[in-house]
């Protein structure tokens, strides 16, 4: 059996994934997978009626989506509330900083193989 591992959201009617397929990060759109980071440039930004999430190659966008994000009315919000709440910004995170990717790819390669060890 296929062990799969990663963390899925749900935007909209659109489901959204970052998972494990081998020693590689995977960006999933419904049934579109884009590679992380395979040459293409990941940005989340703050626009006037939430965030923007937009992969884009060269010049040209590949995807992009608008949505409300979480709010940061709260007087205590911070950047660890935007990294652990918000899905995209997550995602842009990691798609961003090798470290980071490398740590989650690693971490994840582990807990597959301890389920598979485990079946």
């Amino acid at each position: 059996m296929d062990q799969r591992i990663g963390w899925g959201f749900q935007e909209g009617a659109h489901y959204y994934a970052v998972w494990l397929k081998g020693d590689s990060l995977i960006f999933q759109v419904d049934t579109k997978a884009f590679l992380i980071p395979d040459g293409i440039r990941c940005s989340n930004i703050r626009i006037d009626s939430g965030r923007e999430f937009i992969l884009s190659r060269d010049e040209e966008i590949v995807f992009n989506l608008k949505y409300k994000g979480v709010s940061e009315k709260d007087p205590t919000f911070d950047q660890l509330d935007l990294e652990t709440t918000d899905f995209f910004f997550w995602v842009s995170m990691v798609w961003n900083d090798s470290s980071m990717r490398q740590s989650l790819t690693s971490h994840w390669i582990r807990r597959v193989r301890g389920l598979k060890e485990n079946n």
